[in-house]
């Protein structure tokens, strides 16, 4: 892939920019009611117009969720850009920041079961995803300025939309676990299909395609390029995942927010440091979240595993060429979306409550990232492009072991913490949580290792035989 299809992105950028602006519009509408110079009875939101469209079953709320995901992603996607921006300016502290940010990115999807407050989760999630794309795009895929924003504006809003879909179980707007009913199940199916037209959508006005965002998300994964007789080859080198860097940066940074926001006793962080280490300490000692994490590890293992099979096994099916593209083009729509196919398949199937379910939304959530990184690494060994794939899905595994235990169970990480938070023992539940998010830290961590000396190892050899 050369330098046009990296900046596919790029090219003719009206669409990305009058998608952009509407969206701003949007948010600046729902600012004007939040200072009291709108009265929606005289002026109504434009997404007024769904209530117009009758008693839909699928659509009662998703409007609702569109202005959440609206205010959240332009909140937190400003801010994040801004900061992106400014850090650049110290070249030195770019690369550290990117590490940071790599995992620091997922750290709103877990909290948010142990402390409420999915609004500020969510403006957290825009802000820090799209500072870390922001970064990557000008630091490590050398996108141009004026065009790095484009992606860094994509990538942000599809994680705001995943993390609004799944804080719809504390946010009573588009509530789709609950429509889609075993008695209605074409509802679940027409409600899939609106979550896979918005992805679409989304991906149409960024002109987005599964070659630029394979490739660009496998460069930042690996941090370079060499182009021996004109091939990609991804290699470790610079944005390594190790622990004593990455841990003890988030730990601090984490701490330095907790600190602050318990200090001025702004109500988001409720406990103090010292009642969650006393928690972790007594979780580890009394061996009571060693059951929960052999099982939540249990789930995510066999869904990767389950969505790594069904996502190689496309990439080595024979089928016609056409038929062939015609399936990659729509594949990354299902991103996303294949959240609500999970529960519809779940809800048919009674009889997978209580831990295969958890296994099917562990892998129908990280399919598309696996299938993305499968297709990304394709002229590497199967080894290395299996340890990359996993590295890639691991996080989104996490995600969707935690919400499955949220939804139905009765032990697992994602379980504990929400029953800890519903009984009101915020330090336990921030203390699962935090155990939860250094396990994630250290598997990423094996990983990379092992990666980066596979890597190494396949360069020499490459050197040997020539």
């Amino acid at each position: 892939m050369d330098r046009l299809e990296l900046d596919a992105t790029a090219q003719k950028p009206h669409r990305t920019k009058i998608f952009l602006g509407l969206v701003f519009v949007l948010y600046l509408w729902d600012i004007a009611f939040f200072l009291g110079i709108r009265d929606p009875a005289e002026i109504p939101h434009p997404f007024a117009v769904f209530r117009s469209l009758g008693d839909i079953v699928f659509f009662r709320g998703f409007g609702s969720m569109l202005r959440e995901i609206i205010f959240t992603f332009v909140s937190g996607g400003l801010l994040g850009i801004v900061i992106g921006a400014t850090i650049l300016y110290t070249p030195s502290l770019t690369g550290t920041t990117l590490r940071f940010l790599r995992i620091a990115v997922w750290v709103p999807f877990i909290i948010a079961y142990a402390i409420f407050a999915p609004l500020f989760w969510g403006i957290m999630t825009a802000m820090l995803c799209a500072a870390y794309h922001y970064l990557g795009a000008r630091f490590i895929l050398k996108i141009r300025p004026s065009e790095a924003w484009s992606w860094a504006a994509r990538e942000s809003l599809l994680q705001t939309l995943l993390f609004c879909l799944i804080s719809q179980i504390w946010v009573d707007h588009w509530r789709w676990f609950d429509f889609s009913a075993p008695q209605r199940p074409g509802t679940g199916w027409a409600m899939f299909t609106v979550l896979a037209a918005l992805v679409a959508l989304i991906n149409w006005s960024f002109r987005s395609t599964l070659a630029v965002t394979a490739t660009n998300h496998a460069l930042l994964q690996v941090n370079n390029i060499n182009g021996p007789r004109g091939r990609l080859q991804y290699r470790l080198n610079n944005l390594r995942l190790e622990p004593e860097d990455c841990l003890v940066f988030l730990t601090i940074a984490l701490l330095a927010v907790w600190l602050l926001f318990y200090t001025l006793d702004l109500g988001i962080l409720g406990t103090s440091l010292g009642s969650v280490l006393i928690a972790v300490f007594n979780l580890l000692v009394a061996r009571e979240i060693w059951a929960d994490m052999g099982l939540s590890l249990s789930e995510i293992l066999l869904g990767i595993t389950l969505s790594s099979s069904l996502a190689l096994g496309l990439l080595i099916l024979p089928a016609k060429a056409n038929l062939k593209n015609l399936l990659f083009s729509l594949l990354p729509h299902t991103y996303i979306s294949t959240m609500i196919l999970w529960w519809v398949l779940v809800l048919g199937m009674p009889g997978l409550l209580y831990f295969w379910h958890k296994v099917i939304a562990v892998g129908c959530l990280t399919f598309f990232p696996c299938f993305q990184s499968l297709w990304a690494t394709r002229e590497h060994p199967l080894t290395y492009r299996l340890l990359m794939t996993t590295d890639a899905a691991l996080p989104f595994a996490f995600i969707a072991m935690a919400f499955g235990e949220a939804m139905a169970a009765t032990k697992g990480l994602g379980f504990s913490m929400i029953v800890a938070t519903a009984s009101r023992q915020t330090d336990k539940a921030v203390a699962v949580f935090l155990i939860t998010f250094v396990l994630l830290v250290g598997l990423l961590s094996c990983l990379r290792f092992t990666a980066r000396r596979l890597s190494s190892s396949l360069t020499v050899c490459e050197n040997a035989t020539a």
